[in-house]
């Protein structure tokens, strides 16, 4: 087990250097650059000069080389947009209003998931199956910025229930934990709908396999046949999707983020690819793919425990 988790983590540096030079190539690609805002224009000499303080005059390779090594040590640069702040500090203010808001969305829409999943299953073809199904269709069809400006009209403005989140002064969570109610459900749907879905359709192919009907036949109980064994042999791609949708969740959302005055990586993101900031968006997408190799990695030990036939390495 440590041989292959040491294996993994080694190619998984592999994999993070193919996606900074990726990151790097694509960011600058695209035409404009940091410093060519109409609302701030600069001269030619201004340009150039800043260019060299920051690098940006080097050829391209010699600039990710650099990169490279300094980020290997920790440092990912100034940000471009907030020269007196480094992107290590930006991104320790950003992240915690995102881990926050995708923590609490995967702890409720996870577990629900699965249970409306196993329900589902149980009264197939009926009423409560269909409302599930129901349930599940609406949380991964219907747009996020769709339900969010719904939930807001109705909930914040209409009803009052909850503080709209301009009239309650942002995102201030230890003032008024209300505004976490809204983001937090709406965040979960698409995991709760993902969840309940594969949950259905794994746990009724179980059903109808011969080792299911082998432990009926020898007088088990039903829940024992559900739950010891149907259940757990159903886990393995339940398991596997669960391995993008944590670190989505936990890198925030602009949308919503935008939508409740959230200050979170996710929104920060997305402003740092508007206004071409090369060392946010770089350290960003590496961040991102660290998280989804060490979900993936965490996923393949978890089919060990679902299944303990399957060993790391593709040994059975």
């Amino acid at each position: 087990m440590l041989r292959y988790i040491l294996w993994r983590l080694l190619g998984l540096l592999g994999v993070l250097l193919v996606v900074s030079f990726a990151a790097f190539f694509l960011a600058r690609s695209v035409p404009g650059g940091p410093y060519d805002e109409l609302q701030k224009p600069l001269s030619a000499a201004a340009k150039a000069n800043i260019q060299k303080k920051y690098g940006m005059d080097k050829p391209f390779y010699v600039q990710w080389f650099n990169y490279v090594i300094r980020a290997v040590q920790g440092d990912f640069g100034t940000s471009l947009q907030h020269p007196s702040k480094t992107i290590v500090q930006l991104i320790r203010e950003r992240w915690p209003a995102s881990l926050l808001l995708g923590g609490l969305a995967l702890l409720w829409s996870v577990p629900l998931g699965i249970v409306l999943g196993v329900i589902a299953s149980i009264k197939r073809n009926t009423w409560v199956d269909s409302l599930v199904t129901l349930v599940s269709i609406f949380g991964t069809t219907v747009p996020v910025f769709a339900i969010g400006l719904f939930a807001l009209f109705l909930f914040a403005i209409v009803l009052k229930w909850v503080p709209y989140p301009a009239s309650a002064g942002g995102w201030q969570p230890g003032k008024d934990p209300r505004v976490l109610i809204l983001p937090v459900v709406i965040f979960g749907l698409q995991p709760l709908g993902v969840i309940s879905r594969y949950t259905r359709s794994n746990l009724l192919e179980v059903l109808g396999q011969d080792f299911v009907r082998t432990a009926r036949a020898k007088g088990l109980t039903p829940n024992v046949v559900l739950f010891k064994h149907a259940l757990r042999n159903s886990m393995i791609p339940i398991i596997t999707i669960l391995g993008p949708i944590i670190p989505n969740a936990l890198t925030g959302s602009a949308i919503l983020e935008r939508q409740f005055l959230i200050p979170g990586i996710g929104s920060f993101f997305i402003e740092s690819i508007l206004f071409r900031n090369y060392p946010l968006i770089t350290a960003m997408v590496v961040i991102i793919a660290v998280m989804w190799g060490i979900s993936y990695l965490f996923s393949d030990i978890a089919y060990t425990i679902a299944d303990p036939r399957i060993r790391v390495g593709g040994r059975r």
